[in-house]
């Protein structure tokens, strides 16, 4: 299908986030504490699964990598 990848999100999670609360805020008329907390919610969740793998892999010779 050719519209495939358009209807995908761009950018990382963390921008694909906070676009969708914009968008959700506008449609709303504003912020509301509901929608405050469901942003802070999946924030934290994009957070949460971080790693540091990629900084300890940095510190190996080159030959492991």
């Amino acid at each position: 299908e050719a519209n495939f990848f358009s209807t995908m999100p761009h950018g990382t999670e963390y921008e694909h986030t906070f676009e969708s609360f914009k968008a959700q805020a506008k449609a709303q008329g504003g912020i509301s504490d509901d929608l405050l907390a469901q942003f802070k919610t999946e924030m934290s969740t994009h957070l949460g699964q971080e790693t540091t793998d990629n900084l300890q892999m940095m510190d190996q010779d080159a030959d492991y990598i």
